[in-house]
């Protein structure tokens, strides 16, 4: 109750200073707008450009709770508030934030905000996404992209961060971003969402194949699933929303 006060409280306060393109954690994004703007990025970059995907390494253990403080006291005055948002971000090691705390999702969106306005305003990469601790550029030469990343790598050093890896390859050749694999004129699930799929399919769980089938919606992936049922008259296909049927 405690963490849900606190985030209804400053949740808004945060919200107004976060870019569009940031896409976990927030009211009215997720996964599906995340996929949706990689896809209208790819579909922009100009002939023989690149895409640089990188991610931040064992990003919420890493979080130094100093640095994260400060941000959050540039915001919020009190300092007796502070001492109590502070209380939650405590897991009992010098570094870290808890997983799976509503406000750790907060603390996550707050702590990268700095790299995305430094990648959007200090570097000038228009065609940018994240969504956590990965993160894409869009649309760059080869030379300009990894002159980017050197920069990154130094930034993140500023937060105690690390790169974990990186992707750097032509925008022609798709990317593979959360849960998807996606290019500018077509989408598909990862191989893990077909394993999910067949999986629900054996077990008879409908709940899982419906989830599934939601994750899907968007790709071309999703008539491959819905005919695989049907062909093989999976009992479950009568009872899926009539939306998938």
């Amino acid at each position: 109750m405690v963490q849900h006060a606190i985030y209804a409280v400053c949740g808004p306060i945060f919200e107004r200073g976060f870019i569009d393109q940031s896409f976990a954690c927030r009211r009215g994004y997720g996964t599906h707008k995340a996929a949706d703007y990689a896809q209208s990025a790819l579909q922009a970059c100009p002939a023989g450009s690149y895409v640089l995907k990188l991610d931040i390494r064992k990003f919420f253990y890493r979080i130094d709770r100093e640095v994260l403080r400060a941000q959050i006291a540039c915001k919020i005055k009190d300092a007796r508030f502070v001492d109590l948002m502070m209380r939650f971000a405590d897991h009992g090691e010098p570094v870290g934030i808890p997983i799976g705390n509503l406000l750790s999702q907060l603390y996550a969106l707050i702590y990268l905000n700095p790299l995305d306005h430094f990648i959007k305003r200090t570097l000038g990469v228009n065609r940018y996404c994240r969504y956590v601790d990965d993160f894409v550029l869009f649309g760059l030469p080869r030379l300009a992209l990894l002159a980017a990343q050197a920069r990154i790598v130094e930034f993140l050093g500023g937060l105690g961060l690390c790169l974990s890896r990186f992707t750097l390859a032509p925008a022609t050749r798709g990317i593979n971003f959360v849960g998807y694999r996606t290019w500018s004129s077509r989408r598909f699930v990862r191989r893990r969402g077909l394993y999910v799929f067949r999986q629900a399919v054996k077990r008879g769980r409908l709940d899982s194949l419906v989830s599934v089938l939601g994750h899907a919606r968007r790709t071309h992936s999703l008539q491959h699933m819905l005919r695989t049922l049907r062909e093989a008259r999976c009992e479950l296909y009568p009872q899926l929303p009539q939306v998938y049927r």
